[in-house]
């Protein structure tokens, strides 16, 4: 994700479960229970392969000028007529070049701590530093830690590919909060509530959220998405 209020700069994460696995474990997420996982794809047959409960999604996409229209049409409209936010989301912003896929990850995970019994680590530790604080509270704290750049830095290198560090692939978080789906987008002011949802359908709200994205480039193959299930 090329945009950032720093002059810090990570390497892109790649979207590959098995490297994102890995790197949970190394923040003291296990994954025993729960995993990331590939969705191979939006149809109802192929969503029905992804193993359930599903806790959150991770889509992967490319920014280009029509989807950065839409997302601006999209906040101006929240900013005239507002929008219901759940006071039990985690939200932190995006302030380091390329961090999106730390920042969705925290997304997916600190919105369902209560699944997991986290290990001495990074995430407990900063879920516990963070949890009363602002989304900018929040980003300045994951700009300072050391520990999960280095962790982010060593996964980001075992992707299959050449790094990118000017990539405009980025990353973004869906979650079920109190019968509403929301948008985690660290590049945004706040999260995006995209209407009704539940723990049951939340795989299936996400796809139709991602096709009428995928609808604005229809030619671009730059998309991945990846979900938190059991």
């Amino acid at each position: 994700m090329p945009e950032s209020t720093s002059t810090k700069k990570w390497f892109p994460l790649e979207s590959n479960p098995d490297i994102m696995n890995r790197y949970i474990e190394k923040l003291g997420v296990p994954t025993d229970s729960y995993a990331f996982t590939d969705v191979f794809g939006l149809d109802d047959e192929l969503l029905q392969m992804v193993p359930q409960p599903v806790l959150a999604v991770l889509l992967l996409y490319p920014i280009t000028k029509e989807n950065e229209a839409a997302s601006k049409l999209k906040d101006s409209d929240i900013e005239q007529h507002g929008q219901i936010l759940s006071s039990q989301l985690y939200f932190l912003k995006q302030t380091v070049g390329n961090a999106c896929g730390t920042v969705g990850i925290i997304h997916a995970i600190a919105n369902n701590a209560s699944h997991f019994s986290f290990t001495d680590g990074f995430m407990q530790d900063f879920l516990k530093l963070t949890g009363g604080q602002n989304a900018d509270e929040r980003a300045k704290a994951l700009e300072k830690d050391e520990k999960v750049e280095a962790a982010h830095e060593s996964s980001a290198q075992q992707g299959s590919g050449n790094i990118d560090m000017d990539t405009n692939l980025h990353f973004v978080c869906f979650v079920e909060k109190e019968g509403n789906l929301y948008e985690l987008d660290g590049r945004r002011a706040q999260p995006v509530n995209h209407g009704p949802s539940s723990s049951d359908t939340l795989l299936y709200d996400v796809a139709r959220v991602v096709k009428q994205y995928m609808a604005l480039n229809p030619d671009d193959v730059n998309w991945n998405v990846v979900a938190l299930s059991s």
